[in-house]
């Protein structure tokens, strides 16, 4: 960016936050040079030395026209996330996605990530927020954390560092609950730390959110004690068993789940558990998955329903491999980290959490030798090398213990009704998972031909010292022409007979074992199957030109075999929901796990037919396994023109796909009117086009720090007003904007007139400065900013002129500000949507909806644009009202400079009633250079008291001053009168500055304290009537014109000190003050 102080013919390039002098000719790019006002020129720090012309064009051309972006070399780059959340209302008290973040470590060593600081930007405030948690995936790291600090940061700590390997990438996502609705938000990042770390791309922040308040429903999570002590090597184990129960409110389902160990020392360490499932009764939900930092992650593979009012019952288990006496006990962490999503708003259900109350507590138990299985069911293919049947953990206890022999079972399990295809598994072996040392079995019995099982006895020394654990995976080979769905499995008794051991050096024989057997978990041979589901997508809109518009997301998954894809179709919804002439090219993409895309297939219009998209050349391998499972995604770019029929949908039809030995896959589901026979529908999105967008603007000034006009000090600056812009279909380019000022020839009294994405003053936040010409217009020229699609806000920050003698200090009193956008100005809006390329015009404003390709407003804010009502264009901002000194508070106080206000009415007399101070602020001068003082006009108190308590007259004097106690004018309802009601009435002090002379003169940064004093002539006796007075100030506030305010004044500026250019307004957050109410007993 290029910047010139006003008033200064050098300009500066601003790279990095810093001010660099430029040197030389800039040629066409003087143009965007910005002139800015000393206050925002100031705010950034001046670098030391130049910078040449030449390098300064070079710079902006590898940035791009305009671009501002700081180029850091680091090994950590963060970018915004294709996958980050669009702006939208969320529902608050539910946790939701505000933004999502690419972490790119460099290509020389891992990033490690230990914290993160939070930042919030937007008209909320960081109290809007009950909780933020950052998520790797679906993975929680580190803690929920709900305190902010001062500055309005969070800082995240990420307990043992989140690590990005070098060369890869990750996704971040912030995940937030609001506590507060309307509130609008959005969440960044301001600073990532670690150990020797650089980081490019900060600060940087997602869309904004805004929430809404509406009743979701609430899921009540409860512990169903399953407490117990078990064995070493004790597989199954169940080791949380908890009830869901949602309320009345709204159907729901069951998500994901993020349990803690929060046992009592000695906590279980990550390793003696493994190979956790999460079930409802005997169905698998999820799994298996590892403890990693004491937490578990259940991300269930299909949601699981729970309908309103109902209630499931749900338990994780798992292998207990290792921790002798040590303790599991899972809870909730966080509320948040249990996710139920209802129904009704497509959001999470509120946690109520009762589990830590009586969790259930897994012992672990250990013996002499600690034996230990651990593994997962799996398919596989035949014909295969070193399949994994289990790990075999061994441990020994006080002892050293040496093991001479040990004899397994493989069991086989005919699975085709051919007994004749059960091979028997070769090469069954023992290999140590940190040596590699391999233990190869001798094998009796079974047959190739048979369905007997293999008895595999392994005779070679395996020694464990005293405390040592070691690992072994259980290794075979399997044959071909093994059946289709034949399985195997390897079963162990644990005892003398089967295991020999003796203690070193005692040579004791073992007999004290953790457990009596297992049986391990199943190895089935499959016929390799593409398993294809569709992901469920909301509707969206595109634009001509458009490009990246997602059509269609699922998800492959292999069994048995890696799994080689070559072709996939997809077909309509129904005729004419996919013409080719509204698009230019589609293309087949596998999602990386950083959100990013990979092309496998372009398709161009010339090779498209209506209603039919077919992809002939993929070449790409599914993986076998669940945790190898594949995203895809059919995206395309819309036409420079779009066809009558406005919506596309398409069907994922059918795949072609074969396995390692070249046969074909088989799919699932296999049921008609799935993929392999007709259409998958999950995943579908409608797709709305359109020939452009449409772009809303509103200047809000009915919110808490832009709904009050204000008198502001000549020579400071403030913000004056917030300008919401809204882009729908697509990105939008404002290229110029115009505010017009509603007061004609107030031009001198304004420096400049800045736009702002955030309310900091800031390089970074700045879209443009510009000062007001003489026909009352600012005219932001080529500013160029883009507003992506949502909602976003620009905050207009004011610099006012000095009031003095010199040549810059032309501000005058009563000078007003008050900006909007005006269609009464030629020129006020130059608009382009970016994917289009078309330029907008203004819209109708005829109450109908806003047409394609215009831009409309909301005159009246009531949230509806293009109304007949709006036609004038944005509301204005509030009034502003310059003085060269102004009144900066009034109060009461009950006590100063040796007065005192009474606190009873004791009998007649003179009493204090109020005491006024009114502070003044200014840093402006007159004509002569002479610091100006602000002078008081008109005063009016407003008196109320009991009707028959009478009073002669009252006075006010300045404490401290010269002048002595002057009168003030009072009516008659103020002073006597009879009856038992209360009256009301007025105290006045006119031309204060020949009344109270020298005294009504108050200087800049200083307070001035006036008493008022009635005397009281007369309290009435009847019984049970209470005599009482009471001064205050009914309207503080005033306004142009107002008769009825309380305090008129003069800025100092002009010495003629006529009524007639006073000013008859305050505009203070306080706008009355009650006073004290002074009363006599009651009389009896």
């Amino acid at each position: 960016m290029l910047v010139k102080k006003a008033g200064s013919d050098s300009t500066y390039f601003v790279k990095s936050g810093k001010l660099s002098m430029v040197s030389g000719t800039l040629g066409a790019a003087a143009s965007s040079v910005q002139t800015v006002s000393d206050t925002v020129f100031n705010t950034l720090e001046v670098a030391t030395g130049s910078v040449t012309s030449a390098t300064v064009l070079d710079t902006l051309a590898n940035l791009g026209q305009g671009s501002t972006t700081p180029v850091v070399n680091g090994n950590l780059t963060v970018s915004l996330s294709a996958n980050t959340p669009v702006a939208s209302n969320v529902v608050k008290a539910s946790e939701v996605e505000f933004s999502k973040f690419i972490f790119r470590a460099g290509t020389n060593a891992a990033a490690i990530v230990n914290s993160v600081k939070i930042g919030r930007k937007g008209l909320g405030a960081t109290g809007n927020f009950t909780s933020v948690t950052l998520y790797d995936g679906s993975t929680k790291l580190g803690s929920t954390k709900s305190s902010w600090n001062s500055d309005g940061t969070m800082t995240y700590n990420v307990s043992g560092g989140w690590t990005i390997p070098a060369g890869t990438s990750k996704e971040l996502t912030i995940a937030a609950v609001l506590g507060t609705a309307s509130s609008f938000n959005s969440l960044g990042l301001t600073a990532v730390t670690g150990e020797g770390l650089a980081v490019a791309g900060l600060p940087i922040y997602g869309n904004q959110m805004s929430g809404v308040d509406v009743t979701v429903g609430v899921v009540e999570i409860t512990n169903v004690d399953a407490s117990a002590t078990k064995k070493i090597g004790t597989s199954d184990v169940t080791l949380a068993q908890f009830k869901l129960a949602v309320d009345s409110t709204e159907n729901a389902k069951f998500e994901s789940l993020t349990f803690k160990n929060k046992a009592a020392s000695p906590n279980a360490a990550d390793g003696d558990i493994k190979n956790l499932y999460l079930y409802q009764g005997s169905t698998v939900l999820a799994g298996p998955v590892s403890m990693v930092s004491d937490k578990v992650t259940f991300v269930l593979n299909q949601p699981y329903a729970i309908d309103k009012s109902k209630n499931q019952t749900f338990k994780i288990v798992g292998d207990v491999v290792n921790g002798a006496s040590n303790l599991v006990e899972f809870n909730l962490d966080t509320a948040t980290d249990l996710k139920v999503r209802g129904l009704t708003y497509n959001t999470f259900l509120t946690v109520t959490d009762t589990l830590a109350a009586n969790g259930t507590i897994v012992t672990i138990d250990g013996a002499e030798l600690n034996v230990a299985y651990s593994g997962t069911n799996m398919e596989t293919v035949a014909d295969k090398t070193d399949v994994v049947f289990g790990t075999l953990t061994l441990s020994a206890g006080a002892t050293d213990i040496k093991i001479s022999s040990m004899e397994m079972n493989i069991v086989e399990t005919d699975g085709d009704s051919a007994s004749t295809t059960n091979k028997d598994v070769d090469n069954f072996q023992l290999v140590d998972t940190v040596g590699g040392g391999a233990y190869s079995g001798t094998m009796t019995g079974g047959g190739d031909t048979t369905i007997v099982t293999e008895v595999w006895t392994f005779t070679d020394e395996i020694y464990l010292n005293a405390g040592e654990t070691r690992t072994f995976e259980m290794r075979g080979d399997l044959p071909t022409g093994i059946g289709n769905g034949d399985s195997y499995k390897v079963t162990m008794t644990v005892a003398t007979a089967k295991i020999t051991a003796e203690t070193a050096p005692a040579g004791d024989t073992v007999d004290n074992f953790s457990i009596a057997s297992f049986t391990g978990k199943t190895v089935t041979v499959k016929k390799p199957t593409l398993k294809v589901t569709g992901v469920t997508m909301n509707s969206g809109t595109a634009v001509v030109n458009d490009e990246n518009v997602i059509l269609y997301s699922g998800a492959l998954e292999a069994s048995a075999d890696n799994i080689r894809v070559t072709y996939a179709n997809f077909d309509a919804d129904g005729d004419a929901e996919f013409t080719v002439a509204n698009w230019t090219e589609v293309g087949f993409y596998l999602v990386n796990a950083d959100g990013s895309y990979s092309l496998q297939q372009s398709v161009g219009s010339s090779s498209m037919t209506d209603e039919v998209l077919s992809f002939d050349s993929l070449d790409f391998t599914v993986l076998n396994g669940p945790t190898h499972k594949v995203n895809f995604v059919v995206k395309g770019k819309v036409a420079a023109t779009v066809a009558a029929t406005l919506t596309a949908t398409l069907h994922l039809d059918y795949f072609t796909a074969k396995d390692t030995s070249n046969i074909d896959a088989t799919f699932s589901p296999e049921t008609a009117g799935t993929v392999s026979a007709g259409y998958v529908a999950d995943g579908t999105r409608v797709v709305t086009l359109a020939d452009t967008g449409i772009l809303f603007l509103q200047m809000v000034n009915n919110v808490a720090g832009y709904n009050k006009d204000r008198v502001v000090l000549a020579g400071s600056s403030f913000w004056a007003g917030e300008l919401k812009v809204k882009a729908q279909d697509e990105n939008i380019k404002v290229k110029d904007l115009k505010l017009t000022n509603s007061s004609a020839g107030d031009e001198d009294s304004i420096d400049s007139v800045c736009l702002y994405t955030a309310t900091t003053v800031s390089a970074d936040n700045l879209i443009g400065c510009s000062s007001m010409d003489t026909s009352d217009v600012v005219f932001f020229d080529n500013i160029d900013k883009l507003v992506t699609k949502g909602t976003e806000y620009w905050y207009i920050y004011v610099t006012t002129k000095p009031m003095n003698n010199l040549a810059a200090g032309t501000a005058d009193s009563q000078d007003m500000i008050q900006l909007s956008v005006a269609t009464s100005t030629s020129g006020y809006l130059d608009v382009e949507g970016e994917q289009s390329g078309i330029s907008y015009e203004v819209g109708a404003h005829d109450g109908t909806a806003a047409a394609a390709g215009t831009w409309v407003f909301d005159y009246d804010m009531d949230n509806t644009y293009n109304e007949v009502a709006d036609n004038d264009g944005t509301a204005p901002t509030k009034s502003f009202y310059v003085a060269g000194t102004r009144i900066s508070t009034v109060t009461t106080v009950s006590t100063y400079g040796g007065e005192t206000v009474a606190t009873s009415l004791d009998g007649t007399g003179p009493y204090t009633a109020a005491i006024v101070a009114i502070t003044a602020e200014g840093n402006n001068t007159d004509a002569n250079g002479n610091p100006l003082k602000l002078a008081l006009d008109n005063l009016l108190f407003d008196v109320t008291k009991f009707a028959s308590t009478t009073m002669s007259g009252a006075t006010i004097k300045r404490i401290n001053g010269v002048t002595a106690a002057t009168a003030l004018s009072t009516t008659a309802s103020s002073t006597t009168g009879d009856g038992a009601n209360d009256t009301v009435g007025d105290w006045t002090l006119s031309n204060a500055t020949t009344t109270l002379g020298q005294d009504a003169f108050i200087e800049s940064g200083t307070t001035a304290y006036f008493v008022i004093k009635p005397t009281i002539t007369a309290l009435v006796g009847t019984t049970n009537l209470t005599n009482w007075v009471q001064v205050g100030f009914d309207d503080l506030k005033g306004g142009v014109a107002d008769g009825n305010n309380n305090i008129d004044w003069f800025d100092g500026y002009d010495t003629t000190f006529d009524t007639a250019n006073n000013f008859d307004y305050l505009f203070l957050d306080t706008e009355s003050i009650t006073g004290t109410k002074i009363s006599a007993p009651k009389n009896n």
